[in-house]
This record gives C-alpha cells, sequence and structure tokens, in this order.
C-alpha cells in the first residue's frame, strides 16, 4: 500500500513539523509576550515547554494569541480547568497543543478526535503516547492521520511499525526510525534501509542496540558514521567503513 498523501507538499508540511506545530510558534510567541511586558524567564519557559505554574499558566492564559495558547495547551504544567477550555477553543492550531500534551486525560484527548477523516488536530491526537493501540489502528484503517505521524507516537503497535517500514517513503521511516520503542527487527532493517537519511536519522535513537550503533559507525556514508559516533551507546573504539 503506497501512501495516500505521499505529496511534495505535505512532505514539506512534515518536515517543518513537530507535533504537527510550525516552527514559528516560538519565534512568534517569544515576540509577542515580549512586547506584552512578560519577563523572559516566563516567555523561556513556556516556549522550552518547561512546566508552568498555575500562576504562570492563568497569566499566559490572558493573551488571545494563536501561538500563546498553542504552546500553553502543550505545556506539561497547565492546570486542568484551562486545558479544557483550549481544548473548545475555535481555532484548530490552539487544540492541537492540548491533543500534544503529554498529560491530557485520555477522554479529553478522544474528544479531539474527528473520526473517519484526516485533520491536523487528529494528526496530533495521533502522535500522543497516551492513545492506546486499539484506537490508532482504527484511526489509521480511516486514514484520519498519516503514518509519519502514528510512526512517531511510542505507543504505535509494533505490527503498524513493521508496515510503515516496508512500505512507506523514507521520509516516514526516518520519522519512525527514532521512535524509542521500534522493535528489534525493525531497528535491523532500517538499520540497512538504502535511505543514507533513514540510516542517519536511526542513529538519533537512544534505545539502538550496541551492535547496531557499531554497525551504523562503520556505515559506508561519512554522515551516518559521523552521526553514528554521536549516539551514548557508541563504544568510542577506533570504526572502519563496512565495505
Amino acid at each position: 500500500m503506497k501512501p495516500p498523501r505521499s505529496s511534495v507538499l505535505l512532505l514539506l508540511l512534515a518536515l517543518f513539523a513537530g507535533c504537527n506545530e510550525p516552527p514559528l510558534y516560538e519565534t512568534h510567541t517569544h515576540e509577542f509576550l515580549q512586547a506584552q511586558g512578560v519577563s523572559s524567564d516566563l516567555i523561556e519557559k513556556l516556549t522550552t515547554r518547561q512546566p508552568l505554574t498555575s500562576d504562570e499558566a492563568e497569566q499566559i492564559s490572558r493573551y488571545e494569541h494563536v501561538g500563546v495558547l498553542h504552546l500553553l495547551g502543550e505545556n506539561p504544567g497547565t492546570p486542568q480547568a484551562i486545558i479544557d477550555r483550549l481544548a473548545r477553543h475555535n481555532n484548530f492550531e490552539v487544540r492541537t497543543g492540548v491533543a500534544a500534551n503529554p498529560n491530557v486525560p485520555l477522554d479529553l484527548l478522544l474528544s479531539l478526535r474527528t473520526p473517519g477523516t484526516y485533520t491536523t488536530v487528529n494528526a496530533a491526537v495521533a502522535r500522543n503516547p497516551r492513545l492506546p493501540q486499539a484506537i490508532i489502528w482504527e484511526m489509521h484503517k480511516n486514514g484520519e492521520a498519516n503514518s509519519l505521524d502514528f510512526g512517531m507516537n511510542p505507543n504505535c503497535p509494533p505490527e503498524l511499525m513493521r508496515e510503515i517500514a516496508a512500505n512507506w517513503d523514507s521520509f516516514t521511516r526516518g520519522e519512525l526510525a527514532q521512535n524509542p520503542n521500534i522493535p528489534e527487527d525493525v531497528i535491523q532493517k532500517l538499520a540497512q534501509d538504502k535511505s543514507e537519511d533513514v540510516r542517519m536519522r536511526l542513529t538519533f535513537n537512544p534505545n539502538l542496540p550496541e551492535d547496531v550503533v557499531e554497525m551504523l559507525a562503520r556505515d559506508h556514508s561519512q554522515l551516518v558514521r559521523d552521526h553514528a559516533k554521536r549516539n551514548p551507546r557508541h563504544n568510542r573504539k577506533t570504526t572502519e567503513p563496512s565495505r
């Protein structure tokens, strides 16, 4: 099965997505809050996703700014009352922040889902590790998010990871390669992937077996070798490229 949304446009959107968010949220939020006189320490906490206190979250929630509210919804310290309010916001970009929050209650996470169709909010829901595997399978079957989104979820079912590794494009495989919970057989498959980018991004995975790290440190690609040698499990011994 080939990706139904493999257009160049969608891949570019995915490339610039971190939990489905534009990369300028942080920049725009920083500029906006700075202009409002908010302290630099609080701006730093919000834009780097450090847990906010209840008082800090309440202060930030007063600003009707999409970037601010998106990051507030995503923040692990945001109180439940504010999360509930943001989950009902009419701007989908605010709701994607809530969907990406690692502490959002499951019932609220599921309430953000639109069954049976692809939406940007569904894509954010699909990446949340709180999502049960049965729901992941159902959303995948219904095309509610891209395989890239499911592959980034640490709770993605192993069989779905195998399907992604076998059938999907190199960008999607590269995102899967960084999932900390990919099965060992998928790790071995991706370590021999024909795409240099996939093998390189596999080196970012913190849970690679040492033998795989060492194999990648001997890869014929200089790029892959260099990144593999930065993996914490590389034993620092002298390695030569594989032939």
